[in-house]
């Protein structure tokens, strides 16, 4: 460890923390963007300079992935923790009121018939409900 190089991220008495939030692939970058942008401003962990920041980063599974990223003073476990769970829940009312979409994971199985057989059955919780009118 000697020699290895050692960087000070709380040198000046602050840290950059990143929170990352999926947006549904129907949503409108820009516009959730600046949503966000606005949700960080003038909460009480989050410093307003430098400027807090909305970018996008991936192509998720099953949204647009968004990094917030914003700087707090005085850096500490509690205060992280404190940052961290200011922007989510300000972010996430911003979202709601804006009728911007958080999905959730969603994974769909398919398999095909082996040589040996094997099928994997049909999931009729799927398939919407067809009710039938039986006659007495």
């Amino acid at each position: 460890m000697t020699n290895a190089k050692i960087t000070n991220r709380t040198k000046r008495n602050r840290l950059r923390l990143r929170l990352d939030v999926g947006i549904d692939y129907e949503a409108d970058i820009e516009h959730a963007e600046s949503v966000a942008e606005e949700a960080l401003s003038d909460l009480q962990f989050v410093e307003d300079v430098p400027k807090p920041q909305v970018m996008p980063t991936t192509f998720g599974d099953s949204a647009i992935g968004l990094q917030l990223r914003f700087w707090i003073t005085n850096p500490s476990a509690p205060r992280r923790a404190q940052a961290k769970a200011e922007v989510l829940r300000s972010v996430k009312l911003a979202f709601d009121r804006e009728g911007i979409k958080i999905p959730y994971p969603q994974r769909e199985l398919l398999a095909r018939e082996e040589a040996d057989g094997f099928q994997l059955r049909e999931d009729r919780r799927s398939r919407p409900v067809e009710k039938s009118v039986s006659e007495d």
